[in-house]
């Protein structure tokens, strides 16, 4: 990930081909659709981390398949509506960003159900209502340290902000958590760090901008590529 901090959760670099509208394919795999929305996961007690393997024996080959076929299927750049959230497709895996707008990234190649089901409830619920899985150990609170409210109210640039801030604010401003909208040949999402815009570019990767972020200071320090064509389409603003 390109910025100026880290996200609440792992959303990390994704390389992929232009984003497409909704559905574009006419839906997701039928393994993959979602489960009736209601009732939550039930989560296991236990200090041994590999004993979600033995909870869930009886369902993982089936979800492993699922998700393999998933990811066979899908073309790089979809979007399904997926666990109450959206489901981007990228080209080493999914980011998912739930419908309060927490983020968090599903890898192809390494596909971790007990800690994304720990650290994501719509996640875990998805799964428990469609297979039956059971995470092992506590759900993680991923906006611990936060006011309740710092995720849905509004934000403001100083008259001195960096020109990407005024522009990044009245957008952030304009969706609500979760939300995204296409401009150019990106598309902004509401979430993730609340202040925060996850800006996915054509290529496919994602990279952050905070409305604290120090521009100037992360063009100098390697930041330069991403936030250089993001200056460019906003206007043509470069910065040193």
């Amino acid at each position: 990930m390109k910025h100026g901090k880290k996200l609440v959760l792992t959303v990390l670099t994704l390389s992929c081909a232009a984003w497409t509208a909704l559905r574009p394919w006419g839906g997701p795999p039928p393994d993959l659709r979602d489960a009736p929305a209601s009732g939550g996961a039930q989560y296991v007690a236990s200090d041994d981390p590999n004993y979600w393997h033995v909870v869930n024996q009886k369902v993982l080959p089936g979800m492993r398949r699922d998700w393999k076929n998933y990811f066979s299927q899908a073309r790089v750049g979809q979007v399904t509506d997926w666990a109450g959230g959206k489901l981007y497709r990228g080209s080493e895996g999914a980011l998912f960003v739930d419908a309060g707008g927490e983020a968090i990234m599903l890898w192809s190649q390494s596909m971790d159900f007990n800690s994304l089901a720990l650290n994501n409830r719509a996640i875990a619920a998805q799964w428990f209502r469609q297979y039956g899985f059971r995470p092992v150990g506590a759900p993680v609170n991923t906006r611990d340290g936060f006011s309740p409210d710092s995720f849905t109210r509004r934000i403001s640039a100083y008259e001195t902000a960096h020109p990407l801030i005024k522009w990044m604010v009245p957008i952030y401003n304009s969706l609500r958590p979760g939300g995204s909208r296409r401009w150019k040949n990106y598309t902004l999402i509401r979430a993730g760090n609340p202040g925060c815009l996850l800006i996915m570019d054509a290529a496919g990767e994602v990279n952050q901008l905070c409305v604290a972020d120090d521009i100037r200071a992360n063009m100098r320090g390697g930041y330069g590529g991403f936030l250089g064509d993001l200056a460019d389409a906003v206007g043509g603003y470069q910065g040193g």
